[in-house]
């Protein structure tokens, strides 16, 4: 693999197996430590970011004991700032209350929401550091959408396809 190319399905953007250290890298790279059968003797692997904008999705499961309009406010809270950090909310998909697999913070249900969105990594970071401190949320996970970043790619860069000759 050549110095600067692309990678992309994996989570923030890290090989599997890679150790920070070893190749000095630059901003949007990741450094690797040589040998190395992904990326070869010490280069660095280009970020899929599209001008610092990656593609989301957060899943939270709220306090199921929480009225309508605490469930509703605590959502928008998340996409307030989505938006202040001038990102894009693509979908917000609501779950309704479903039993959990096992108790959490005492709770046998929750309320379960799914929400989509593109931003820079430093708002999705503001999100999750939210997320940390809101009492309603008892559980989340927060993980890079690698299909949507593929399909993006593919809208931007589209295949040329090479005539054999």
């Amino acid at each position: 693999m050549q110095v600067g190319a692309r990678i992309s399905g994996y989570d923030n953007g890290f090989v599997t197996g890679h150790q920070a250290g070893g190749a000095i890298a630059g901003p949007g790279e990741i450094p690797c430590i040589a040998p190395c059968s992904v990326c070869g003797q010490g280069r660095t692997v280009q970020r899929e970011e599209v001008n610092g904008v990656v593609a989301y999705e957060l899943m939270v499961i709220l306090n199921p004991e929480l009225s309508e309009e605490e469930t509703e406010s605590t959502l928008q809270r998340l996409q307030d700032i989505v938006r202040e950090g001038k990102g894009e909310v693509s979908n917000l998909d609501k779950w309704g209350k479903r039993r959990l697999a096992y108790e959490v913070k005492k709770f046998r249900e929750g309320y379960y929401a799914v929400m989509n969105f593109k931003a820079a990594p430093a708002v999705a970071a503001e999100v999750e550091r939210i997320i940390k401190i809101t009492d309603n949320i008892i559980r989340y996970l927060l993980i890079r959408d690698e299909k949507a970043e593929r399909e993006e790619r593919e809208k931007r860069e589209p295949e040329k396809v090479q005539e054999e000759e």
